[in-house]
């Protein structure tokens, strides 16, 4: 009996075994399965973050070119509207005709004002260091339009920067050795001023100076729009990007 019994148990832990085998077959497929999505799902949560945060930062960087343009353009109409009273001032004096006491006033202030533009690198930063922007961008060109845009408007800061001292150095240098009646009276000082070659030179290469930048903006406001088309870049999304800002 006992012999017999042996087989039997041997059959029923063979069985017990085959079926066994199926679950533990299943329970190893359904793991690998539940690791392969727990990866899949997070690979694709990860990169469809990656995509989100990479496309932020191209609409940030579009932003912040627009607004570095739109503050450019408000300078210069400001230089614009300096150089209408430099000439002015000047065309008046060498014929011979007065000019007002708010015109002089608002000559002497507008050589010795002295702008500050500040230049915002964050956005240009990031992205010049950020190769899943450029991995998201995955278009050369616009990769390319953009760090030219950024060129461009660095040479504007720049250019704007040096007009800016040079008027403000050209006056405080005759201001500091002008008498003391001179700098009492808006006249004499205008009339004194426009004698300088030094301050002659800068109302001269005023016109062809905001002439150039004004190129210059707008050769980097056509690439900027160039980019938004390719990449569909809406203003609600540029204006949403804005408000985080």
């Amino acid at each position: 009996m006992d012999k017999e019994k042996a087989p039997k148990e041997k059959n029923r832990s063979k069985r017990s075994s085959f079926l066994l085998l199926p679950q533990l077959i299943t329970t190893l497929i359904g793991t690998c399965i539940g690791i392969f999505l727990t990866i899949g799902v997070t690979y694709c949560s990860e990169k469809n973050d990656k995509e989100e945060m990479a496309r932020k930062s191209v609409l940030m960087t579009i932003h912040n070119l627009d607004v570095s343009i739109r503050s450019m353009e408000t300078l210069v109409v400001e230089m614009a509207r300096q150089d209408s009273i430099f000439s002015y001032v000047r065309e008046n004096y060498a014929s011979g005709q007065s000019v007002g006491e708010d015109t002089l006033d608002l000559f002497i202030s507008s050589l010795y004002s002295h702008n500050v533009h500040p230049i915002d690198t964050s956005a240009e930063d990031i992205f010049s260091t950020n190769f899943e922007i450029w991995r998201y961008i995955d278009d050369p060109k616009v990769i390319g339009r953009i760090a030219n845009c950024y060129s461009i408007m660095n040479k504007c800061a720049s250019e704007y920067e040096r007009i800016e001292k040079e008027k403000y150095d050209s006056f405080i240098n005759f201001y500091d050795s002008c008498s003391p009646a001179v700098r009492q009276s808006d006249e004499e000082m205008a009339q004194e001023l426009l004698s300088q070659n030094r301050v002659i030179r800068i109302i001269e290469a005023m016109p062809a100076e905001i002439k150039l930048l004004r190129q210059l903006i707008d050769s980097a406001k056509a690439l900027n729009e160039r980019n938004k088309k390719e990449l569909g870049v809406s203003q609600a999304e540029l204006d949403e990007i804005g408000e985080l800002i």
